[in-house]
């Protein structure tokens, strides 16, 4: 589950070599990017960023899907349900090869960022928060995870203006 205060920076400690210890530094060890990259404005990076909103609360509720599948969401963006699932299996298993903290997974602030960068065309952008805000808010409430998403997309995308209550995060 996904919390406010969940997009901090992710690290996982160095483990200590076997056969060789380090006193008081660290080597460096090169940057893994764990989620899979899809091509800029494509149907996938919509779609991974539309599972993201049904699971940023920890849950997938059937209302979440009903939104998506029954009523449209998915069709808005051009996507089929089974590019979808696909996509949502990716995710699931991208997340799954990540370690677990506090029993949950935790996608740092910079790994969310990479994922809203794939969508760069304003109106693809737009048609996108739509839909994730309907899958948000299709249970009645926005939990803490849901939430910080939301807020997370309306910062990178520049999109303030569509929810007056909302503070730009500094």
């Amino acid at each position: 589950m996904l919390t406010a205060h969940d997009f901090d920076a992710f690290s996982t400690p160095e483990e200590p070599s076997p056969t060789r210890r380090t006193v008081g530094r660290r080597r460096a060890r090169p940057r893994r990017r764990p989620l899979r990259h899809y091509g800029r404005d494509s149907g996938q990076a919509q779609a991974r960023l539309l599972a993201l909103s049904l699971l940023a609360n920890g849950r997938m509720a059937p209302c979440e899907v009903d939104v998506l599948c029954d009523q449209g969401g998915l069709a808005q963006l051009g996507l089929s349900r089974e590019d979808f699932f696909t996509v949502l299996y990716e995710l699931c298993a991208d997340v799954g090869r990540m370690p677990a903290l506090g029993g949950g997974y935790v996608l740092s602030r910079t790994q969310v960022q990479d994922l809203l960068d794939e969508i760069t065309d304003p109106t693809l952008r737009e048609r996108t928060l739509e839909i994730m805000y309907a899958v948000m808010r299709s249970d009645g409430r926005l939990d803490e995870g849901e939430l910080a998403l939301l807020m997370a997309t309306l910062n990178a995308w520049d999109e303030t203006r569509r929810f007056p209550g909302h503070n730009r995060a500094s």
